[in-house]
């Protein structure tokens, strides 16, 4: 028998009690288009693609801006 796996590819960030699948809500995927994975972010209709070295940076750089502005409180 072949061996099959189960691998999550996505995830939605959405607020309790509301639908998952659509509605205001932010959806991580992991996508690949022959190029190598990359992560796709998903809200309202836009997409924003960051390569899974860039991710890092991006969360980097966020967080020393949310870090600043708490400071400055």
């Amino acid at each position: 028998m072949e061996q099959y796996f189960i691998t999550p590819t996505s995830y939605s960030i959405h607020r309790k009690g509301e639908n998952p699948v659509f509605g205001e809500n932010i959806h991580v995927k992991l996508e690949d288009e022959a190029g190598g994975f990359f992560i796709l972010l998903e809200s309202d209709g836009k997409e924003i693609r960051c390569d899974l070295d860039e991710l890092e940076l991006v969360y980097n750089t966020a967080k020393k801006l949310i870090d600043e502005a708490e400071g400055n409180k």
